[in-house]
């Protein structure tokens, strides 16, 4: 593998495998034979300077230098973080692992060559264009926070998880990825997402795109959605097939309605900024924190969330005989802290109904 940096100070590399390597650390002070270590995932920490696989060599300036690394069985490969501007593996066919995330001059990445690879960390790059149509083997693919504006992963079913937020892409085939569990897109410029196909599919991030329907029918397992950020426009979320929802996150929608009557695992919400005028958590027993701020809410009652610690109920329409009918239906829980502030009630209410139920409130002067 060959590898180019600018760095002063210290460059790192962590390297597992087996036999021996040969390193031309690039400054004319020859070539150096180590022996590696066989992969162990307990010990495995590419950010320790401590870690038995780390490779470090000082620079003593910031000229441009070329790091080239020879061994035939080389299977994991950390080379974060290093100010590389061009990374070569086509020779390291037996990779398995690679991670050259954190280079921010590095524009290019070509892994045709790596078909073993099955974790791919390539994040925080400036990575136009990615072909992944080799890598048959890839489960983990972290490719967020560079400049792509398509990808395609039709040809990796066994992918497992899947992080692409932060780049430009306006659309993504996800229809051949049967085994994913975890989909992370936010902050593209999606207009549609189709995850109908990944029945596995357990936590889905999707906020800041440009959504303006979600359908999570077939996602039955899912126990994390964040659906929200203002960029999307989702004006209605059909839930009833979610009933192993864990955190719905679906803020800055413009949603009217909200039913969670089958969500009856849930234990956060965050449903703020939407356009809610009601709001039924009768249903959520399990529930501990709700996020209901800046919506049209006129009532709120909690008294069948008897586990529920923190509400943010603030800038809605609550009066004072509103805000003092919530208090009522507060379970008593020392340390829980309830806020209402900008409400038309927020200065009429009686704060000490909450007080005495072992609440903080705050958003009111008292």
């Amino acid at each position: 593998m060959v590898m180019a940096t600018a760095k002063s100070g210290d460059v790192m590399i962590h390297l597992a495998g087996s036999g021996t390597i040969s390193i031309d650390w690039g400054d004319r002070k020859g070539i150096i034979t180590y022996s590696l270590l066989e992969y162990n995932d307990g010990e495995w920490d590419p950010l320790s300077k401590e870690s038995k696989y780390a490779f470090i060599h000082n620079y003593s300036n910031d000229n441009s230098r070329i790091i080239s690394i020879t061994g035939e069985n080389i299977t994991h490969l950390f080379c974060g973080y290093n100010f590389l501007s061009s990374l070569d593996v086509n020779r390291n066919t037996a990779l398995t692992y690679l991670d050259c995330s954190g280079n921010l001059l590095l524009s290019s990445l070509d892994v045709s060559d790596n078909s073993a690879l099955t974790i791919l960390y390539c994040g925080d790059n400036s990575l136009k264009n990615l072909d992944l149509s080799h890598n048959i083997p890839l489960r983990h693919l972290i490719c967020r926070r560079n400049v792509l504006t398509s990808l395609e992963v039709d040809k990796n079913i066994l992918l497992d998880s899947l992080e692409c937020e932060y780049n430009q892409l306006t659309s993504l085939d996800l229809s051949n990825n049967t085994a994913l569990t975890y989909l992370s897109c936010n902050s593209n410029a999606f207009t549609r997402l189709d995850v109908s196909k990944n029945i596995a599919l357990a936590e889905l991030y999707c906020y800041g795109n440009q959504l303006t329907s979600l359908d999570v029918s077939y996602n039955t397992g899912l126990k994390i959605l964040f659906s929200g950020g203002s960029s999307n426009k989702i004006s209605s979320l059909d839930l009833s097939n979610n009933a192993a929802l864990l955190w719905l996150a679906c803020l800055g929608n413009p949603l009217t309605g909200l039913d969670l009557s089958k969500n009856t695992e849930l234990t956060r919400l965050d449903c703020e900024e939407c356009q809610l005028t009601s709001l039924d958590v009768s249903n959520n027993t399990a529930l501990t924190t709700l996020q209901c701020q800046d919506n049209q809410l006129t009532n709120l009652d909690v008294s069948h969330n008897p586990i529920i610690e923190s509400i943010n109920c603030g800038n809605n329409q609550l009066s004072g005989e509103a805000l003092n009918a919530l208090f009522e239906t507060l379970p008593e829980r020392r340390g829980s802290v309830i806020s209402i502030y900008n409400n038309p009630g927020t200065s009429s209410c009686d704060p000490y109904i909450a007080i005495n139920r072992g609440w903080g409130v705050s958003g009111i002067s008292f």
